[in-house]
């Protein structure tokens, strides 16, 4: 019997502000084989919930006849196990109309609106905003529609869409708690000026709540801890209105791309062009805390206030004291090393989720390697002592898997605190054994709990000696 999950052991060179040697597991649990990849990532912490949902949208494939084809659609991941489907009824999927300009259709084919951006609500993920951009008739515009349903069907926001003057939309953002309230950013046609645009009643009517010629493409966003705090990206750098959107003002920082909040501390984390930049203040004051031109998404842990990710061109990098200093945590990624999107879940340990240009990756931060040993049921579920017990550097560790299900074995110190998980995956019934080589645990006796669907089922003691 072939167990569900595959997992792959790499050895990495940690570098820049120290150089030692840490290993990595990791898993890819999506690849795109084709030449589109992956053009966008996009990560929804819901209301109540550790497990943040993850949805990817797949590159644009122009192929020489003009066809419509399987590119430009969204996925989204079902955490019981792994797997990828495709979220409300398409609606999330590019849109292929047939263009008849003699100009730039001549002779008429088919072309494409992708999805540029996208906001789902963390309190009803039926609820969904969209942009999109593209041309079926002679020009290229932009369109703005939002389903209440999954998809089933679909509003039209004809104040926000065009024909002819390119991409407007600038931004858009749900409030977390109440996702009546929605922010979105849009040009004013024939006018230097920009504005930012706010609806109360789920998009059905908008009011135009600050217009500034400041106001430039890539960023609206709703501060989930202070939820009066609204951010809009600037020619010159961040906008920042602390009063629901009514007045914005421009505030000392370059232009950032994306904005990650820590639960924890209200600490906030931005990239941009020039690097990562952290504010302690709700965002009126950043400080660059890492220089570089090569970000491409930024991370932090919704329960350590002092562990961030970022991703470059070169992989993925880790902070573990808040971003004072650095580390290239992981840039085995195949064929691209690219991280355009971070997702990390509460309670889970090191485990981080890893988007590239071409594949989707879960990440952890030690050894751990598994082998099926028997495919027979067990009548329980059992975690047996670890052996040898002192150990250092490896140990093994064999479970019993009495059920199929989400199984997890999370690791302890003396006083509670959990210190790493070893695993955190949909199981099918049977026997395994894991050869765990920890990369960042302190000599002691720690305590292994193995979970099954999030209820304790068996523990032991473990120590480590270095």
């Amino acid at each position: 019997m072939k167990t569900l999950i595959s997992f792959c052991l790499i050895l990495s060179l940690v570098i820049p502000l120290s150089s030692t040697y840490s290993q990595f597991g990791w898993q890819k649990i999506y690849s795109d084989d084709t030449a589109v990849g992956i053009y966008s990532m996009k990560q929804v912490k819901l209301a109540g919930s550790n497990a943040k949902q993850i949805y990817i949208i797949r590159g644009i494939n122009f192929n020489p006849n003009g066809n419509p084809n399987s590119s430009g659609k969204s996925l989204k991941l079902n955490r019981q196990n792994n797997s990828w489907f495709q979220p409300a009824n398409g609606f999330l999927n590019a849109n292929w109309c047939l263009c008849f300009c003699p100009f730039s259709c001549n002779p008429p084919r088919y072309v494409c609106n992708k999805v540029l951006r996208f906001t789902v609500s963390p309190v009803d993920t039926q609820f969904i905003f969209k942009n999109l951009f593209g041309a079926c008739g002679c020009d290229a515009g932009d369109v703005n529609q939002f389903t209440q349903n999954g998809g089933s069907s679909s509003v039209n926001l004809p104040q926000f869409g065009n024909d002819f003057m390119g991409q407007l939309n600038f931004g858009i953002d749900i409030d977390p708690v109440n996702d009546n309230l929605i922010y979105l950013g849009y040009s004013i046609i024939s006018s230097s000026h920009k504005c930012v645009f706010k609806s109360t009643n789920r998009g059905t009517t908008w009011a135009a709540v600050d217009t500034n010629s400041n106001f430039s493409q890539g960023l609206i966003k709703v501060n989930p801890l202070k939820r009066n705090y609204i951010y809009a990206g600037s020619y010159s750098g961040l906008m920042l209105s602390t009063t629901s959107g009514t007045d914005f003002f421009q505030v000392s920082c370059p232009v950032l791309y994306d904005i990650a909040v820590n639960y924890s501390d209200s600490v906030l984390f931005g990239w941009s062009s020039s690097g990562i930049h952290k504010s302690v203040n709700h965002g009126l004051n950043w400080t660059q805390v890492l220089a570089g031109n090569s970000f491409r998404s930024i991370e932090v842990s919704p329960d350590n206030p002092n562990l961030v990710y970022a991703g470059t061109n070169m992989g993925l990098w880790r902070s573990t004291n808040g971003g004072s200093s650095w580390f290239l945590y992981n840039d085995s990624f195949n064929p691209s090393k690219t991280v355009i999107g971070i997702s990390k879940d509460a309670a889970s340990g090191d485990t981080v989720y890893a988007v590239t240009q071409d594949a989707v990756y879960k990440v952890w931060g030690s050894w751990l390697g598994i082998t099926t040993i028997s495919t027979n049921i067990p009548e329980k579920f059992r975690l047996y002592q670890n052996y040898p017990n002192p150990f250092n550097p490896t140990t093994s560790i064999i479970i019993d898997i009495g059920k199929s299900g989400i199984v997890n074995l999370k690791i302890y110190d003396i006083s509670g605190k959990e210190t790493g998980e070893l695993l955190n995956g949909y199981m099918e019934p049977g026997t395994y054994k894991l050869d765990y080589y920890p990369s960042n645990l302190s000599s002691g006796i720690y305590f292994v709990r193995m979970l099954s669907d999030g209820k304790q089922v068996s523990s032991i003691k473990i120590v480590f000696s270095k």
